[in-house]
C-alpha cells in the first residue's frame, strides 16, 4: 500500500501454488524484501520509469503476448534483445 509509484518500488516475489474450486495455479506473494530498501535507488528511477512507461504503451497497443504452451517461441520479429538490465 506503498503510495509512490510502482517503477519507484522494491518488491519480494515468491511463486506459490494456489487451488480452489476453478482448478489449481501459481501466483505471486509481494512483500517488502526481506533485506535492503523498498524503494529503488535515485539513479535507477528514470530508468525504471522509461521501462514502465514502454510495457504500458505496448499493453495499450496489444503488442504484449503471453505464450501459453510450451512449445511456442517469441517471434523474432516481435521481441528486441536488450543489455540494460
Amino acid at each position: 500500500m506503498r503510495k509512490a509509484s510502482i517503477f519507484g518500488c522494491v518488491f519480494y516475489a515468491v511463486v506459490t501454488h494456489r487451488k480452489n474450486d476453478k482448478g489449481d495455479w501459481y501466483g505471486f506473494n509481494m512483500c517488502n524484501p526481506e533485506e535492503g530498501s523498498p524503494w529503488v535507488k535515485k539513479e535507477e528511477y528514470e530508468v525504471f520509469k522509461t521501462v514502465h512507461e514502454e510495457f504500458v504503451k505496448l499493453h495499450a497497443e496489444s503488442k504484449i503476448k503471453a505464450a501459453y504452451e510450451q512449445s511456442q517461441t517469441p517471434d523474432e520479429a516481435e521481441t528486441k534483445s536488450s543489455n540494460e538490465f
